[in-house]
């Protein structure tokens, strides 16, 4: 009968080990199980913070784009607006610089047109001078002619 107990007993313990062994494997499971589930969660949150991240960064290296961009656009219009001013400066200074040789032609013409008009009313005021008096030297001849014709004919009366 001892040696029955002892059986049962080996047997009963043996038992007991491969359950406790067996409970030991499952909470070692149901433990791995669980850090496995933590860790998943872990690196489903690190990847979702991560992706956050990375779309914050895209966001921002998209508005730094936009604003290097509209930058270089309004440096690009301010660059515009000043060849146009300049081109414009530079066209009315032309313009300005023709204008001035124009008018000063026009002037020079004008003058020679005046001094030619003064040299030919020189000649022609000269020309009727003289003629004035030739016609009054041939009056005063004709009326010196005149009376002594008038003289003769009293001193013939």
């Amino acid at each position: 009968m001892e040696e029955q107990v002892r059986r049962v007993r080996d047997h009963e313990v043996g038992q007991a080990r491969l359950e406790e062994a067996a409970k030991h494997r499952r909470q070692l499971a149901e433990a791995r199980e669980e850090l496995e589930r933590v860790h998943a969660e872990r690196l489903r949150k690190l990847r979702a913070r991560e992706e956050s991240q990375l779309e914050r960064v895209r966001a921002a290296e998209s508005a730094l784009e936009r604003a290097a961009y509209d930058h270089r656009q309004r440096l690009a219009a301010e660059h515009e607006k000043l060849r146009e001013a300049k081109e414009e400066a530079h066209r009315e200074e032309t313009e300005r610089a023709m204008n001035r040789a124009r008018e000063e032609e026009d002037l020079k013409r004008r003058e020679s047109e005046i001094k030619s008009k003064e040299s030919s009313w020189s000649m022609r005021y000269a020309e009727l001078s003289a003629e004035a008096e030739e016609r009054a030297l041939a009056r005063r001849r004709e009326t010196e002619t005149e009376a002594e014709r008038r003289l003769e004919m009293i001193k013939t009366k």
